[in-house]
């Protein structure tokens, strides 16, 4: 429905708010994907879906494994030389996917270290689509070949994606989006990167002392033969 897509950027924005100036990317896919590169800018994301409606999207469906694809792939280009901070997708669908491959798409992720995070929105008994007209005006619902077009949320396969990548899967419901709830995991991988940071910076200063130590052995080596 229309106000599970005004929700959804309700949400998010929320979810910019409370980022603190992470750098994120935006991926609108349907049958087909849009793209908005990795950037800190958040006006320009937040204007990059809060006019867009499902007739904005050329090809209708649900390419779960193709929206995937064109995340790590926008991810993949940011990443700098040496090992690589933690990354992550949200990926936010109310739909199964019979046009592509989302568990692909995963491995693919898994391989570059991309942790995916599932937030279904959907329900999985399913649902009817609304048919929206041109001028953003729900007109009944969509009909194929005269019968009505249903979706309905494949839990099995978001546990599966976000489980191949070390990620989680989380379900909305009415009382929780499950915003707050991926921001704790962020948050723990934030603790987790910082400990690795601290870590990484006590190995790189532990041959100083090593090296004092040495030379202090060799004065005192010295000046013991002087002595003898």
């Amino acid at each position: 429905p229309r106000s599970r897509i005004d929700r959804a950027k309700q949400e998010l924005t929320r979810l910019l708010e409370r980022l603190g100036g992470t750098r994120v990317g935006l991926v609108l896919f349907a049958g087909t994907v849009k793209e908005l590169p990795i950037t800190t800018d958040y006006t320009a994301v937040r204007l990059f879906w809060e006019d867009m409606t499902p007739n904005d999207m050329p090809v209708e469906g649900t390419a779960i494994g193709l929206a995937l694809t064109s995340a790590t792939r926008l991810l993949q280009r940011v990443r700098g030389k040496g090992k690589p901070r933690d990354q992550v997708i949200l990926l936010i669908t109310d739909g199964e996917d019979h046009q592509s491959d989302p568990m692909k798409a995963a491995k693919m992720a898994r391989r570059l270290g991309i942790r995916i995070y599932t937030l279904g929105i959907g329900s999985p008994v399913g649902e009817l689509i609304p048919h929206i007209t041109a001028d953003g005006q729900q007109a009944g619902y969509l009909k194929h070949d005269g019968k009505f077009v249903t979706t309905k949320l494949d839990r099995a396969t978001l546990r599966r994606i976000a489980k191949a990548t070390s990620g989680k899967f989380i379900q909305a419901s009415a009382a929780s989006f499950g915003v707050d709830r991926f921001l704790k995991q962020i948050s723990k991988l934030k603790k987790a990167e910082t400990k690795k940071r601290i870590q990484r910076t006590y190995h790189d200063w532990y041959a100083l002392p090593l090296l004092l130590a040495l030379l202090l052995l060799l004065v005192e080596a010295s000046l013991g033969s002087r002595r003898w």
